[in-house]
């Protein structure tokens, strides 16, 4: 009798994956905001008190927390090139064209369900019932690429 092999493993894997992917995102937005924070000229105080101080101390709390993001980006994205080339070994080892690209697609580039339907079945835009059709048969392909990849990584239950 085949092993059970867990499935539900590697798509916790590669979810976790693409989740690090949405973080190292929005992290990379917070980066980019902070730069135009800093690059911006101050508004102007129409007080007669001296805050020069207040800048220069705004200034270096930004620089240190630009700083800090960016070794968070830097790490955060070394571990994911780690991540994704254990990816790409485990694939290595599948041999169906479409369950790697179901995977490349879904997990290490992000794409929609349908943005993958259109790659492996050449549907753009089809009827709903189509649609319906395609969208199973893409999580079959899903589903067949987990157990291999499952069994190339010896996941057992």
């Amino acid at each position: 009798m085949e092993p059970g092999y867990d499935t539900k493993a590697v798509k916790a894997w590669l979810f976790s994956y693409l989740e690090k992917e949405r973080e190292i995102g929005m992290q990379i937005e917070r980066y980019e905001m902070l730069k135009a924070k800093m690059e911006a000229p101050g508004t102007q105080s129409l007080s007669d008190m001296p805050k020069a101080h207040e800048n220069k101390d705004r200034m270096a709390e930004y620089l240190a927390r630009k700083e800090e993001l960016e070794g968070i980006i830097s790490k955060a994205m070394a571990s994911q090139r780690k991540t994704a080339n254990e990816i790409e070994r485990v694939l290595a080892g599948v041999r169906n064209a479409r369950e790697k690209t179901c995977i490349r697609m879904r997990y290490l580039d992000g794409s929609s369900w349908s943005e993958v339907i259109e790659v492996l079945f050449g549907e753009g835009s089809c009827s709903s019932e189509r649609y319906t059709t395609l969208y199973r048969k893409v999580h079959r392909v899903h589903k067949s690429a987990l157990l291999d990849m499952a069994k190339v990584m010896d996941l057992v239950k």
